[in-house]
């Protein structure tokens, strides 16, 4: 109790001293209200601050002044920061988007985590036809084909995004060598259960290890 009457000492006056002057014009004194105090330097402390509508801004900058500390921020809305974020707990939320650089500790998320455009980790069944050209968008993808075929890799891709492709039928697929760098300098062929595994660097899909399975 101490500290709320120190921390909100102005606010207090100042609505001692308006009731005062209400009450003095209530008895026929003519008065003038003062001007409200100036609040730019007070400190807000919530435990919990629940918004549902009608709050159109709300900032808190710096460790001080202007600094708010909140125990719980529920929105039923979308929640903006227009600066630095620094959460110490928990961070539970259906959709977490960031624009700029992000440093975590750890990050654990039930679902898939999107990063520039690609999804980590993700695994996709793709059927492939002669001639056509792959644009990895996933991890890991188990290649299906009617028949034997070739595909290309396109020169697209973010640097050290890895891909892993896996044969997943009886047909043989070859990687064409084009946009690739691989162990022979040739293109690759993967049978049923083999998989070769890439890096993207300078525009080109680096070949990692390749396993013949069986």
């Amino acid at each position: 109790m101490k500290e709320w009457l120190e921390e909100n000492r102005k606010q207090i006056g100042w609505s001692i001293v308006v009731l005062a002057i209400v009450a003095a014009s209530f008895f026929g004194y003519d008065t003038t209200l003062p001007e409200p105090p100036d609040l730019s330097d007070v400190y807000i402390r919530l435990q919990s601050l629940e918004v549902t509508s009608g709050m159109e801004s709300f900032s808190a900058t710096g460790s001080g002044e202007g600094y708010t500390n909140l125990t719980s921020l529920a929105l039923s809305d979308d929640l903006y920061v227009g600066d630095d974020a620094t959460i110490v707990g928990d961070l539970d939320t259906a959709t977490f988007s960031v624009s700029g650089a992000t440093t975590m500790a750890s990050l654990t998320t039930s679902g898939a985590l999107t990063v520039g455009g690609l999804t980590y980790p993700s695994f996709t069944n793709y059927t492939i036809t002669d001639g056509s050209t792959l644009t990895p968008t996933a991890t890991v993808y188990a290649l299906d084909s009617a028949a034997a075929v070739t595909v290309t890799l396109a020169a697209a891709g973010t640097e050290g995004q890895m891909l892993v492709l896996i044969g997943d039928d009886a047909n043989n697929i070859t990687i064409a060598d084009t946009n690739v760098r691989t162990n022979d300098g040739a293109a690759q062929v993967i049978g049923q259960y083999d998989v070769i595994m890439w890096v993207y660097q300078d525009s080109e899909w680096v070949e990692v290890s390749e396993s013949n399975n069986s």
